[in-house]
């Protein structure tokens, strides 16, 4: 037990004395900000129709399954 533990305080020791070189070796890379804000869409009224001519315009064009599809092709997925 006592030599796992040497070994493990040994690596640790090792490990902590690389990392700083490598850090201090890699450039620094340029902090760019992105703001989610930036992308943000303002809430825009729809008009109110009935509930029966909404599913039929659902139906219509495919049904739920439909809209996944478009909003998955809209965001790049397959």
């Amino acid at each position: 037990m006592k030599s796992i533990y040497l070994k493990f305080v040994a690596s640790l020791v090792v490990f902590m004395g690389i990392v700083p070189i490598v850090l201090a070796q890699s450039p620094a890379k340029p902090f760019v900000f992105d703001s989610v804000l930036d992308k943000y869409r303002p809430y825009k009224e729809q008009d109110i129709q009935s509930w029966v001519q909404a599913n039929e315009t659902t139906l219509a064009r495919g049904g739920w399954r439909q809209y996944l599809k478009e909003s998955q092709i809209a965001r790049g997925q397959p």
